[in-house]
């Protein structure tokens, strides 16, 4: 008859040991699964009794708030959901939507997003405040660069204040930040581009004024050198011809009455030095020089009895006893003795008294 062979001895000694170790490492599951959990594998997390599982929980957010102080955080507090943890660990959510067990470790598909998830994370952080906007950083630093890149596009007025305690989820995300710099970017385009177009409107301005200013010296250009003559339907009851006495003028400077509170005795026609002076009527010349305010002078005594006078001259073309016609060259106009520039101070005198010459001059 055939004996059933055995279990070697040594087998049976091997799985005693065996034993032994798993008694073991389960009384010391705790320390375990602190120093160990590179070695557990999800199924063995949960096969874990479930202080162990919140233990090394602990120790997965503890090493958490060290990675954020690393980044430049200041952490104040956190706060964990410990029973909703414990409810997901017992429930084993591992496929769940709604899971937060943050198995750093044993879990790294999970890893640090799901953590930031079931902890309420509170940090001291810098306030930036522009117009009506508030802006959240971790640091005065991170602050003070957003700030720089925003008046790298467009002046920005702004407060500050360090220290504010914020949950570490309203510091401002990178997308808003970037809308904000971005619209910055948009306004100064904006600006730059209405005072182009302003500065555009002002080169046209100035060059219309310029094309009128030089319409207006050609119009004037053209007055002066155009020559004035005035024929016979300007004489004054007399049988003798009269003549303009100036080949050109410019413009009617003063005319004849009150001024400067006292009489102005002729007519000033506005013309350029040396323009030619011609006698109004014919007559001899009584006088041909300096005469006081008048300046260089000339008179030219008519045969009806009128007198004419030509002052301010700049030279004569005649001398006292000279028998001279209606429209004879007798001078040029200048600006000598009493006078603010070159012009003809013209007046007619009758029975030794001034009379406005304009209207015979037809002015």
């Amino acid at each position: 008859m055939n004996k059933k062979k055995g279990v070697p001895l040594y087998k049976k000694v091997l799985i005693c040991l065996m034993a032994i170790i798993m008694v073991i490492m389960c009384a010391m599951v705790p320390s375990l699964a602190v120093t160990q959990v590179n070695f557990l594998k999800p199924k063995m997390m949960y096969n874990l009794p479930i202080t162990a599982q919140v233990s090394y929980f602990s120790l997965t957010v503890d090493d958490y708030i060290k990675e954020l102080t690393k980044q430049g955080y200041v952490v104040t507090s956190k706060a964990l959901d410990k029973e909703a943890i414990l409810k997901d660990i017992q429930n084993k959510n591992i496929s769940s939507n709604r899971i937060r067990i943050p198995l750093l470790k044993a879990f790294p598909t999970f890893d640090k997003e799901l953590i930031s998830q079931i902890i309420d994370v509170n940090i001291f952080a810098t306030k930036i405040t522009i117009d009506t906007e508030v802006f959240y950083f971790k640091n005065s630093t991170d602050a003070l660069a957003f700030v720089d890149k925003l008046n790298k596009q467009i002046k920005t007025e702004y407060s500050i204040i360090e220290n504010v305690e914020i949950n570490k989820d309203d510091l401002t995300n990178r997308t808003i930040l970037n809308k904000k710099i971005e619209n910055a970017k948009t306004e100064r385009q904006e600006i730059e581009q209405r005072q182009r177009e302003l500065e555009q409107k002002k080169r046209e301005e100035a060059k219309q004024k310029q094309l009128e200013q030089k319409k207006k010296e050609e119009e004037a250009k053209k007055k002066q050198y155009k020559v004035t003559s005035r024929g016979s339907d300007y004489s004054r009851a007399s049988s003798q011809s009269t003549r303009f006495p100036l080949a050109n003028y410019v413009y009617v400077s003063s005319r004849y009455g009150k001024r400067w509170g006292k009489l102005h005795t002729g007519i000033d026609l506005a013309a350029s030095s040396g323009t030619h002076v011609y006698a109004w009527k014919s007559g001899t010349v009584t006088l041909s020089s300096w005469a006081g305010g008048y300046g260089k002078c000339i008179l030219v005594k008519h045969s009806d009895g009128t007198t004419s006078r030509y002052a301010h001259l700049s030279g004569y073309n005649c001398s006292v006893g000279d028998k001279v016609a209606a429209g004879e060259l007798i001078g040029y106009v200048g600006s000598t003795g009493n006078s603010t520039g070159p012009h003809l101070h013209f007046e007619v005198i009758i029975n030794g008294s001034t009379v406005n010459p304009a209207p015979y001059l037809g002015l």
